[in-house]
């Protein structure tokens, strides 16, 4: 529903290119599935947990190691976003141009996850702080200046009655 929305309220920017419109929304589409994948990994992880412990731990780490790497649709969608962001070029853009720079600056801290698998303690782990948490930091303030002006846009247009 994030990605739609977003898309719709994209879609507001005057001459706006309908491909990035629709690598956005495919993108957005793409992230989703891959976490409805990975979901039923942490659920076959912990289901039986009388397993050998190796299988339990092969098995998460799958699961934990999947989950970071999948961040190429994200980075892709996000790219969109900004692009699309950049496209306005009104006096007064839907959202100011300074957002579309910060979301893909937090977007390059996405990069450090494709080499997770490489690492086993650390801050470079698939749980540590460059690979992990850094990106996780990344998305909030990033999810929360898009969402922040989809609102104030919404609110611009609230039709009560």
């Amino acid at each position: 529903m994030y990605s739609f929305g977003l898309n719709n309220f994209l879609s507001n920017i005057p001459g706006i290119n309908p491909n990035i419109l629709s690598l956005q929304s495919s993108c957005g589409t793409a992230a989703g599935m891959s976490l409805a994948v990975i979901a039923p990994c942490f659920g076959a992880t912990v289901y039986r947990l009388e397993r050998d412990p190796a299988l339990t731990q092969l098995l998460n780490d799958l699961s934990w190691l999947v989950f970071t790497v999948v961040t190429s649709q994200f980075a892709t969608q996000e790219f969109a976003i900004s692009f699309g962001i950049l496209s306005d070029t009104r006096a007064k853009p839907l959202v100011p141009h300074w957002v579309a720079w910060v979301n893909s600056l937090l977007t390059l801290t996405y990069i450090p996850a494709y080499s997770a698998h490489c690492v086993h303690e650390g801050p470079m782990a698939w749980d540590g702080a460059v690979t992990f948490w850094l990106p996780i930091a990344a998305v909030a303030v990033q999810t929360g200046l898009l969402c922040f002006y989809v609102l104030m846009h919404l609110r611009r247009h609230a039709t009560y009655g």
